[in-house]
């Protein structure tokens, strides 16, 4: 949302589930956080009250099982992240996770369950590999979580000054190429 154009798909979709999100959330909180809900909708601009809308229908195109088998996986994917980033700053080996590169570790399976999801991001990270062979003895795994494992190194390169991501192209004060993309 912050470090894409205003007209990327990627932004734009965002803002799309946010605003569904407040849809709902609003019109379900609006009973029992009762000034707060009236005031969130009023600052999107609507004129009259929470209080006089209805709740809504979810469409039942909006149910999708393979959708949300492949989103529960990478769910289960950033407690991995999570759990391996803690331990990382622990050590002062990373302060921020954008200062990590992170190792994926699961099976070519699972490898094309999520292949097109840019794991970087869900795990807020600088960069990440898949890796397809068998989980390391030095890989942070969670016993309920099968197949997956993380291993975390310092990202290489320096930070960009606008998305603060740790890349090797950035050099000095510079900023990355998709940030100078978006700002051309």
């Amino acid at each position: 949302i912050y470090c894409e154009s205003k007209e990327n798909i990627k932004r734009r979709s965002s803002r799309t589930v946010l605003k569904y999100l407040f849809e709902y959330l609003v019109r379900w909180f609006a009973p029992s956080l009762v000034f707060t809900a009236e005031e969130a909708w009023k600052a999107m601009g609507n004129k009259s009250s929470i209080h006089l809308e209805e709740f809504l229908e979810t469409p039942s195109n909006f149910q999708n099982d393979k959708l949300e088998k492949k989103w529960n996986f990478i769910l289960d994917i950033r407690k991995v992240i999570t759990g391996a980033l803690e331990l990382k700053r622990a050590e002062k080996i990373i302060g921020s996770s954008l200062q990590a590169n992170i190792k994926l570790y699961i099976t070519e399976e699972q490898k094309k369950l999520i292949e097109d999801i840019d794991i970087a991001e869900i795990g807020i990270v600088s960069s990440f590999n898949f890796v397809t062979s068998k989980i390391p003895d030095k890989a942070f795994t969670i016993d309920t979580i099968n197949h997956v494992g993380v291993v975390i190194d310092k990202a290489e390169g320096e930070k960009c000054a606008r998305c603060w991501k740790v890349l090797p192209e950035v050099k000095g004060k510079e900023i990355c190429g998709r940030c100078k993309n978006v700002i051309n």
